[in-house]
Formats: C-alpha cells, sequence, structure tokens
C-alpha cells in the first residue's frame, strides 16, 4: 500500500489511485477521468477544482474531505465505502449524481448544483444544504429534519413522503411545499 501525507498533486503530479492511502493532501485542478478510485482511502483531503468521473470502486473511502468547486456530474456515489464517507460539497457540480440510501449526516452542500439527483431514502438530518440548487431531485422517503434549506432553490420535495420536521427553510420555498399539499395562502 502506497501512503502519501501532506502532498499537493496536480494534473501533471498526481499518483496512481489504486491501493493508496492520503492523509491530508490536496489536489487541484485535476481531471480524474482516465483514472480509477479502487482500494483508495482519502482522509483530510482537499479537491479544487477537479474533474470526478463515475469511476469509483467500493472500496473507495473518503473521511472528512473536501470538494471545493468541482464537477462530478452524474456520480455514483453508492459506489464508494458506506461506512466511511464523509465529504463537505462547496459549490460543486454534482447534477444527476446519485446518493440512494445513503447516510449522509456526517456531509455537507453548501451552494451545490444537485438538480436531477437522486437523494430516496437518503438521511440528511441536520445536513447544510444553504444555497443549493435542489431543482428536480428526487428526495422521496428522504430524511430532511432539521436540516439547512436556507437560500436554496427547490422544487418536487413531497412533504408527504419526506421526513421535514425542523427544517430552515426561506418563505419562498415554503410556498413550494404547500404547493404539492394543494394548500392555499392568504395574507388576510
Amino acid at each position: 500500500m502506497t501512503y502519501f501525507e501532506h502532498e499537493e498533486f496536480s494534473m501533471k503530479t498526481v499518483p496512481v489511485l489504486e491501493n493508496t492511502d492520503f492523509y491530508q493532501c490536496t489536489f487541484k485542478n485535476i481531471d480524474f477521468t482516465d483514472f480509477t478510485f479502487r482500494n483508495a482511502r482519502f482522509e483530510n483531503c482537499l479537491f479544487q477544482s477537479c474533474s470526478i468521473p463515475n469511476s469509483f470502486k467500493h472500496d473507495t473511502k473518503f473521511i472528512d474531505c473536501e470538494m471545493k468547486e468541482c464537477k462530478a456530474t452524474g456520480c455514483d456515489f453508492t459506489r464508494v465505502s458506506q461506512t466511511m464517507f464523509s465529504m463537505h460539497f462547496e459549490k460543486c457540480s454534482l447534477n444527476y449524481s446519485t446518493f440512494a440510501e445513503m447516510d449522509l449526516r456526517s456531509c455537507s452542500f453548501v451552494g451545490s448544483i444537485l438538480d436531477g439527483a437522486d437523494l430516496t431514502s437518503t438521511r440528511l438530518n441536520e445536513v447544510d444544504l444553504s444555497e443549493a440548487s435542489l431543482l428536480n431531485t428526487d428526495f422521496s422517503q428522504a430524511d430532511l429534519s432539521k436540516a439547512n434549506l436556507t437560500r436554496s432553490i427547490i422544487n418536487g420535495i413531497d412533504p408527504r413522503t419526506t421526513k421535514l420536521k425542523g427544517i430552515t427553510i426561506n418563505q419562498s420555498n415554503l410556498i413550494h411545499l404547500l404547493g404539492d399539499l394543494d394548500i392555499q395562502l392568504s395574507d388576510a
């Protein structure tokens, strides 16, 4: 097993991502299209302005990592280790990605775009989704209890099939939730 600690990688210096542990490493401006994440462990790592393809294997672990301004469109995150997944996404493009049935309570998605993402049966209790775009995102059977949806753009969250107790949400988004229940608001 190869081990890297406190290293900074760019497109020209990125090592093989198989059978490798990375601790407190930084990955900047890397297009991972030709790489496979297999039996790799990333702990306290930062991915900055990277393109992440759908090339995860079940034995890939992300522990207390950050992705900032990364593009991971259409990724199936259910393929990474479920027991060791803690990721903080900031201003990332995660359109059409899949997180179905994952426990994401140790994650955040601040300012990220998750349009069309699959979050069915996902645990998002107390997760920060502030300023996120969540258009046509599937939250069926998801638990959003105490989640922060402040200044997020949402539609299609059905309060009949999604747990919403204690969420923080803008008044304009509340109208979208009530619309699904066919409730009319009055100023009187």
